[in-house]
Order: structure tokens, then C-alpha cells, then sequence
């Protein structure tokens, strides 16, 4: 007995891309009912809610900056599917800083303080819905040791290795060149 097999191909369309108004509605739902009427995350004031497109797919992030008493925090959010679908949760950020291009990678750079002592910079890393840390900028006063000298002055550092002022600002300065967008004008706006 022979037996014969019919393969039949059957042409597969690309999942179609959210429009920008869908994702932005999705959004702003999510927004009114988890996030502006939680005091979890609006005790002490108001949010700042942006939207940012941290891989460059054309699907906007939603990046949510709150104040929490006297902590404050961001949550990353992206949609994913037809849901809104959190990334993380940073406790400690003051806020967004950029969404700055290197070596053809989008990043996104938040801007942290502690205290007087120290602050600095933490640069992320879309990878599927996970923000990974690839570089943490810090700005700290410390001890003039290792420089063979005495005294405290603010060292600037890359990942815990000294950097030099001109790196650091270098740096800085970059993030001057950042794009992000408002919840719902979609404006472009930098600080």
C-alpha cells in the first residue's frame, strides 16, 4: 500500500500593527484606572504620563513618572496584544531623562538622586517587554583616594569605573537630543 502526502501551502499574514490612536486609547483607559485614581501612586501629587518608543517598532511605551510621599518612582508599560502589559517598576527616579539613539540601540535614561551626596543617570535597554540595565551613569562625592590625593570632590563614573568630566558631560549632553511624547498631544518636549 502507497501512501502519498499533499502539502498545501497557505500564504500567513504579519500580525497587523496597532494605530498610534489605539495604543494612546489603550493607554489612557489603563491610566484612569489604575494609576490617576490609585493613591498608591498620586498621594502626594501628579503624575507625569509619557509615551515613549523605546525600540523603535512604531508601538509607543507608556512611562509613568510618580511621586509616592517622599520617594518616587517610574513604571514602564507597553502594549503588547491588544493589553497594556508592565515592564518594571523603579522605585527612586526622579524622572525620565531621554530616549537617546547609540550604535543604532534606542535607549531609555532615567534620572536618579540621592540626596546632595550622589545622582546619576540609568540606562535601559528594550528586550522583548523587559528593560535591561546597561549603563549606569553616576556623579557621587567621595573620598580623593584612589587619585592618590585627599579630600572629597564628585567623581564621575560608567558601570563603577572612573570616566573623567569630559566623558560625563560629553554624556549629558547627549541626552539633550531626546524625543519623547506626551500622553495625548503627542507633543515632542526634552528636559
Amino acid at each position: 500500500m502507497q501512501m502519498c502526502c499533499l502539502l498545501i501551502t497557505v500564504p500567513v499574514s504579519a500580525a497587523k500593527k496597532p494605530s498610534k490612536k489605539t495604543v494612546a486609547k489603550a493607554y489612557e483607559k489603563f491610566l484612569k484606572k489604575h494609576i490617576w485614581n490609585s493613591r498608591r501612586y498620586t498621594g502626594q501629587g501628579e503624575t507625569i504620563d509619557t509615551f515613549v518608543d523605546i525600540n523603535k517598532d512604531g508601538i509607543p511605551e507608556l512611562v509613568v513618572q510618580y511621586p509616592n510621599g517622599t520617594k518616587y518612582g517610574v513604571l514602564v508599560y507597553t502594549y503588547k496584544k491588544g493589553k497594556v502589559v508592565r515592564m518594571t517598576s523603579k522605585k527612586g527616579y526622579i524622572g525620565i531623562s531621554s530616549v537617546s539613539q547609540q550604535k543604532n540601540k534606542k535607549y531609555l535614561v532615567l534620572q536618579w538622586t540621592q540626596d546632595r551626596e550622589s545622582s546619576g543617570y540609568d540606562v535601559y535597554q528594550m528586550k522583548g517587554t523587559k528593560l535591561k540595565l546597561v549603563y549606569r551613569y553616576t556623579y557621587k562625592y567621595e573620598s580623593l583616594s584612589e587619585f592618590n590625593q585627599g579630600g572629597y570632590d564628585y567623581i564621575p563614573r560608567k558601570n563603577g569605573r572612573y570616566i573623567g568630566y569630559t566623558n560625563y558631560d560629553k554624556f549629558e549632553r547627549s541626552l539633550r537630543n531626546c524625543k519623547y511624547q506626551d500622553y495625548k498631544d503627542w507633543m515632542f518636549f526634552c528636559y
